[in-house]
């Protein structure tokens, strides 16, 4: 494989698109809410074309549309699938092996990793799952959920590179400060354990603020320096179309607009009109509805 890949080819992009929609419009769960939407599930097509790896690794299922999606885009290939929780799945592969705990358990020294790709869905640290994957000596990995500073629930990439911690807050808003403030000192009354465990609880004006300290992790150089010792090639994906980061990150209130404003994404691949004329009204919704980022990271030997 030559040291960069184009995984944006300019002269083929729209038939790439196109072949993948034919795939995508017969998925079977329509609404993939909380998990992989129109522009992430192109990536992994290209990813997986330009790749073809003969075992896949899916490490976060949830309800297995991925997974249904790699099948059609690699038919040849096997499939590990990892999750904690295999309760949400509503499409099971025939042809995939199924692990209901973290992929770090099992051992992989009997598979030949130049064929392999990770995908992780997981939302666990990138600092660790890189750390993990160069261990066991995989080559091929990539992330969906590359977060940006001040979002998200996951140590990613971009927070690496941009050397900051990873804080994860919760709300809860409500229109009336009074029924906001009656509401938590119920709570306070019952117990906040009883309905936050160990997690620190905040009172605003009209939210409550609940904060994990247990997925707190502090920023250190020797994170960034692993991300660009390891780094063979990096490629960040671009929007199919321009990023809406209003649509996309609306549901974090604390944001300001101002903060919204100053995400930057790469130039899109596609015109917003040409898209239209490929896609049905429902899809066309879900793009910027995932946009993350998502990342291909190829690892030195």
């Amino acid at each position: 494989m030559p040291k960069n890949v184009n995984f944006i080819n300019e002269k083929n992009i729209k038939n790439q698109f196109e072949d993948f929609y034919n795939i995508y419009k017969k998925r079977p769960i329509s609404n993939n809410e909380n998990g992989v939407k129109i522009e992430h599930a192109f990536y992994l097509y290209l990813v997986l074309k330009e790749l073809k790896p003969k075992l896949i690794v899916e490490s976060g299922v949830f309800a297995g549309q991925s997974t249904w999606l790699m099948e059609k885009f690699c038919p040849t290939g096997k499939f590990y699938c990892f999750d904690i929780n295999l309760s949400n799945l509503k499409y099971k592969s025939i042809k995939a092996k199924y692990f209901e705990h973290d992929l770090t358990k099992l051992d992989w020294s009997k598979i030949d990793k130049k064929k392999t790709l990770i995908f992780f869905d997981d939302h666990v640290s990138f600092y660790d799952r890189l750390e993990f994957s160069k261990k066991n000596k995989f080559k091929h990995i990539i992330f969906d959920d590359n977060y940006p500073s001040k979002i998200g629930d996951c140590y990613s990439f971009r927070k690496i590179l941009n050397e900051h911690d990873q804080k994860y807050y919760v709300y809860e808003y409500f229109n009336n400060p009074f029924y906001a403030k009656i509401k938590y000192f119920i709570k306070k009354i019952l117990g906040i354990h009883n309905f936050y465990g160990n997690r620190k609880v905040i009172f605003g004006k009209n939210k409550i603020k609940i904060y994990d300290p247990k997925r707190f992790i502090k920023f250190k150089k020797e994170h960034k320096i692993s991300f660009y010792k390891n780094k063979d090639f990096y490629f960040e994906f671009p929007p199919l179309i321009k990023f809406d980061a209003f649509k996309r990150w609306k549901k974090y209130k604390y944001l300001k607009n101002k903060d919204l404003v100053n995400f930057r994404a790469k130039r899109p691949v596609f015109k917003e009109n040409y898209v239209k004329k490929i896609v049905n009204n429902e899809d066309y919704n879900e793009f910027s509805k995932q946009y993350n980022f998502f990342c291909y990271y190829r690892i030195k030997k």
